[in-house]
């Protein structure tokens, strides 16, 4: 179409060229911006094709944060791989955008890290955002670990597998004494009980995504391994420490969590429980019941509906 949107390219963020992709209809589309999970899970590689039709009601950007994907290099200065230089990062680019597409606000989503990353956006920086939905959305992690630990062990002990229980008993009930050596056997043993997908195989979707990916070259596959592991190495002590029920209990920007029912990476419950306290103009849930983790994948085409419905208060009917 002559007025569609396709661009990637890097823009200067925090210091650091990071790598965005920006696809719409057209260029007077409003923005959403999608912060991805992990840290360091960059999507550019294998999301788009889930969001077709998102693309036909929004300019839809895709960042792979710093220090992950295309966003990876060699050398990226340890010391800011932290949140605050993360909400900075985030801010700058929102302002690149507002200012290239010529918009006042944006639309903005979290999934799984992104949606802590999210909420405290839009809690620092409200006059930013028309509105938010968190996919996956974290609160609260020494809690949700706790809560994961606890349906395990349970599901093991039903199942009498006791290879999983002997697992869960050498790594102890959180907080865990190491959470780089420990958080991997959690997550091993939630993948085997459907907890991350529901119904496929995620590593499969990732690779095989970025393998026939226009946007990604073999090089690039190898850079997302990298920085994944490096994203987590830098990150994910410093994520514990940070607790939304306690922090924001009060928001200035209509909220909306989209959670899969069989959700136990970030635990649905938990998340359904802080939206119950947050305070907020508006807020609301969506329940994805044949997913877990990623819903806007294992259920694309409602998700994307769903947020249209949403933000845009437009049936989906009509799409």
């Amino acid at each position: 179409m002559e007025n569609k949107v396709e661009s990637l390219k890097k823009v200067n963020l925090g210091g650091i060229k990071q790598s965005i992709l920006v696809r719409g209809k057209e260029k007077d589309l409003p923005i959403l911006l999608f912060l991805h999970g992990g840290p360091g899970t960059a999507q550019i590689g294998f999301m788009p094709k889930y969001q077709d039709l998102l693309e036909e009601e929004f300019l839809v950007v895709n960042w792979d944060q710093r220090g992950s994907g295309l966003s990876y290099v060699e050398g990226v200065p340890e010391e800011t791989m932290n949140i605050n230089q993360f909400v900075e990062d985030a801010l700058e680019l929102i302002e690149y955008l507002k200012e290239t597409c010529h918009k006042e606000k944006i639309y903005l989503m979290g999934h799984s890290w992104g949606s802590m990353l999210g909420m405290l956006l839009i809690h620092k920086y409200p006059h930013l955002f028309y509105g938010y939905i968190g996919v996956g959305q974290v609160t609260n992690m020494l809690k949700g670990e706790e809560y994961l630990y606890d349906y395990l062990y349970t599901k093991a002990k039903e199942s009498k597998q006791e290879n999983i229980l002997e697992d869960l008993q050498a790594i102890g009930r959180p907080p865990y004494k190491n959470p780089f050596t420990s958080i991997p056997i959690s997550r091993k043993w939630v993948n085997h009980f459907r907890g991350i997908t529901w119904e496929l195989d995620l590593n499969q979707v990732i690779s095989e995504g970025m393998e026939s990916s226009p946007y990604y070259q073999k090089e690039d596959i190898n850079k997302w391994v990298k920085g994944s592991g490096f994203s987590v190495e830098h990150m994910l002590e410093e994520m514990f420490d940070v607790d939304l029920e306690k922090d924001i209990q009060q928001v200035k920007v209509p909220i909306h969590f989209f959670l899969g029912r069989h959700d136990y990476t970030t635990p649905s419950e938990i998340a359904r429980a802080y939206l119950d306290q947050v305070s907020a103009p508006e807020k609301g849930i969506v329940w994805f019941e044949d997913s877990a983790h990623m819903p806007m994948i294992e259920e694309a085409k409602k998700f994307q509906e769903k947020v249209i419905e949403t933000f845009l208060k437009k049936k989906t009917s009509q799409l």
